[in-house]
């Protein structure tokens, strides 16, 4: 077993960061900030409408 897996990695949202994600404004103002600060030239029309977030949302699973 490598080193890796030794050390247990975990990753992803804490249950209290996805609770707060299953909200369409905060999800929204989530998306926003990432886009603004690491995505600047992302079609963010395209992004909004692959996660739920267009004018007409995906639903969500939470």
């Amino acid at each position: 077993m490598g080193l890796f897996n030794e050390r247990h990695p975990q990753a992803g949202f804490t249950a209290e960061t996805a609770d707060l994600l299953c909200d369409p404004v905060t999800r929204l103002e989530a998306i926003a900030t990432i886009c603004e600060t690491y995505l600047g030239d992302i079609d963010r029309q395209a992004l909004f409408s692959r996660i739920g977030l267009s004018a007409t949302p995906q639903p969500v699973a939470c």
